[in-house]
């Protein structure tokens, strides 16, 4: 409340507070672990690792960051937003297990879409992995000023972008359904 940060920030009045409470998180998880799993799909992981190219990251970068800002309730947020569902659609092709779509917010709280691409689970599609990042930008100077974004968040969204691209080139279909967000 005093720092005015997202709800991820926790402060602590004392190191040893702080210790506790993350003594306290740790054993909670060690008695009803949130998510069971393996991670056992590094083959699969390391060939579209390969696949991956800098130059494309780059690029989505330097095209999200030609917007003057993706401010929510500027044109150019909306323009950009625009811009990530056309890209993801482009790569998307003609795959009918590939969704883009826009989820509209109530006008008084963002006129900026939100962008989400749904890649359809092969054999467990009603488990959902979501990864996401949010779109817009912002000049702290003012909600009109220039504010490209580069590290905030268009390098976000490029990385989703790109572990897109790369996995609609190899024709990779996840077990789950998997969620690409592009936050408005």
């Amino acid at each position: 409340e005093n720092f005015h940060k997202c709800g991820g920030f926790v402060f602590h009045a004392s190191e040893a507070e702080a210790v506790a409470w993350v003594e306290r998180m740790r054993s909670a998880e060690r008695e009803t672990p949130a998510v069971t799993y393996t991670i056992d799909n590094q083959a699969v992981v390391n060939t579209l690792m390969a696949a991956a190219r800098e130059s494309d990251n780059r690029q989505v970068i330097l095209d999200l960051s030609a917007f003057p800002n993706r401010r929510y309730n500027q044109a150019s947020g909306l323009e950009s937003a625009n811009w990530i569902r056309n890209k993801w659609t482009q790569l998307a092709g003609i795959r009918r297990d590939i969704s883009v779509e826009f989820f509209n917010h109530p006008s008084n709280v963002s006129p900026q879409p939100s962008v989400i691409m749904t890649i359809r689970g092969s054999s467990l599609p009603n488990e959902i992995v979501v990864l996401g990042a949010h779109q817009d930008s912002i000049n702290g100077g003012g909600s009109t000023l220039t504010a490209p974004g580069a590290d905030d968040d268009a390098s976000g969204i490029a990385c989703l972008t790109e572990m897109i691209r790369v996995m609609t080139s190899k024709s990779f279909r996840p077990a789950r359904t998997v969620k690409f967000m592009a936050y408005a």
